[in-house]
């Protein structure tokens, strides 16, 4: 933890079996990624017939692809995901699974607020690294959820 915020890192702390939610490869990148590939297997498989696919070869079409990735497809993971710009109202409360996000819910309420800013999170999760915390306090109540 020292060396994430010695270099400006931002630990996000998410709510509990949300994370195929704020994946921004798994919302904007992997369908791209996927659908390429098959065309250029295909591809390569009709130029190839009875060939066998060497290792080399793989990487070179693997590495082809991550490289024709338009930039505005990885910005729009990360949109789409809340994360960059931050937006806690991207994804609708119903896909959380609601007694996750019934105790979630309680635990701010415990709080007092929900973070403004990551700066606030990053202290409740360095709180749990340090053991600086009381432990009947609401931020020992995090520790459930992570």
């Amino acid at each position: 933890m020292e060396t994430a915020v010695k270099n400006n890192v931002t630990i996000l702390l998410l709510p509990p079996h949300t994370s195929h939610l704020f994946q921004p490869m798994n919302l904007a990148v992997f369908k791209l990624v996927k659908s390429t590939w098959d065309q250029r297997l295909c591809n390569w498989s009709r130029h190839h017939q009875g060939q066998k696919l060497l290792k080399s070869e793989l990487s070179k079409l693997v590495c082809e692809i991550w490289a024709d990735i338009d930039i505005q497809i990885i910005k729009n993971g990360f949109r789409k995901a809340g994360i960059h710009p931050h937006n806690k109202f991207v994804i609708e409360r119903e896909r959380f699974d609601p007694l996750s996000l019934s105790r979630w819910d309680n635990f701010w309420f415990l709080i007092g607020t929900c973070p403004k800013s990551m700066e606030k999170v990053t202290v409740i999760i360095w709180n749990k690294q340090t053991h600086n915390h009381p432990k009947n306090s609401p931020t020992s109540n995090l520790l459930h959820f992570l």
